[in-house]
């Protein structure tokens, strides 16, 4: 209705000034009615934002009601993300073995508080095994927020890069060797014991 009276208004302005020209053509006669205009054509854009016909307001982004206003009235349910957090969920470890997880988080969207599916690897706490790795040492997730997934090694240097039960030979962690097998050195027998050659 607002937007019909301005248009009728502006129909009316044109008209006189058209009369006045006739009578005067001067623009001393049109400044006035432009600046009249000018105002009227700013009211009307602040009315753009208006639906095609006012409504009582919802949350959408527009001045349903046309009282200059958008969304007002505690229409919306939020503005930001973090006034739904009520919807936040502790997080969990989906995948042990790449230390990848994810939490349920509350969002805004559109006004309206939703549920969202975010990454979170933090509940893969630190020390939880991702991979025994073999015949090399164990790699573990280190609980952080963002985490890669943990690669085991295949090479070693030393034996101390080898678990336990095996020794470094030729740059890869193998197997100790059982009594009675041939050995080169005490370290690759199981009973750490290489005498003339033997496992023993």
């Amino acid at each position: 209705m607002k937007k019909i009276i301005l248009f009728g208004v502006i129909f009316f302005l044109l008209a006189t000034a058209f009369i006045v020209s006739s009578k005067q053509p001067t623009t001393d006669n049109f400044q006035p009615i432009l600046d009249k205009l000018a105002e009227l054509e700013l009211k009307i854009d602040q009315l753009k934002g208006c639906a095609c016909e006012c409504t009582n307001e919802v949350c959408d982004g527009l001045d349903n009601d046309c009282d200059g206003e958008v969304d007002e009235g505690g229409v919306c349910e939020c503005s930001s993300d973090e006034e739904c957090s009520y919807l936040n969920q502790a997080p969990i470890c989906d995948f042990p073995s790449t230390c990848q997880g994810s939490r349920i988080e509350g969002i805004c969207v559109a006004g309206s508080c939703e549920e969202t599916l975010a990454d979170n690897d933090s509940a893969c706490y630190s020390g939880l095994e991702a991979d025994s790795c073999g015949l090399y040492p164990s790699v573990y997730c280190n609980g952080l927020e963002d985490q890669a997934p943990p690669m085991c090694p295949s090479t070693c240097i030393v034996d101390g890069d080898c678990d336990p039960i095996a020794h470094c030979k030729a740059g890869i962690c193998q197997p100790d060797l059982l009594n009675g097998e041939p050995c080169t050195k005490d370290a690759e027998c199981s009973s750490n014991n290489c005498s003339s050659g033997i496992c023993s």
